[in-house]
C-alpha cells in the first residue's frame, strides 16, 4: 500500500463528526460526496485537512467539569475504522479515480 496508512486519523474523523450525523453517514456512503461539504473549500484553500483535535479531548473534560477529577487513564479509547479495500493514498491516479472531486480541491497540496 505505498506505505499509506489504512485508517482515517483521529483528528479528522472528529473534524467530520463535528459536521454532523448526516454528513458523516453521507461520508460513509460515499466519501467523494465530502467536495461538497462548505467547510471542505476553505480547509482546501489552505492546503488542509478538515481536523479537529480539541474534540478529542472532550471526553476528558466533560469527566473533569462533572466530577473534579482526571478521567481515569484508559477509560476510552479511540477505535478507527478500517477502510474497506485497497486503498493506496500515495497512488495519485487510484485517488483521482476513486475521488475525482476531492482530488481536484487538494490537488495544491499535493503539488498535482
Amino acid at each position: 500500500m505505498g506505505g499509506a496508512r489504512t485508517t482515517a486519523s483521529p483528528t479528522s474523523e472528529a473534524g467530520l463528526i463535528l459536521q454532523g450525523r448526516e454528513v458523516f453517514e453521507q461520508a460513509v456512503a460515499d466519501p467523494d460526496a465530502l467536495a461538497d461539504l462548505a467547510a471542505i473549500r476553505p480547509a482546501a484553500a489552505r492546503r488542509a485537512f478538515l481536523e479537529c483535535e480539541s474534540m478529542l479531548y472532550v471526553p476528558a473534560q466533560a469527566y473533569r467539569a462533572a466530577t473534579g477529577e482526571e478521567l481515569p487513564a484508559g477509560a476510552y479509547t479511540t477505535r478507527l475504522p478500517e477502510l474497506v479495500g485497497d486503498w493506496d493514498f500515495d497512488d495519485w491516479p487510484d485517488m483521482k479515480r476513486r475521488l475525482p472531486r476531492l482530488t481536484t480541491l487538494f490537488s495544491a497540496r499535493w503539488n498535482r
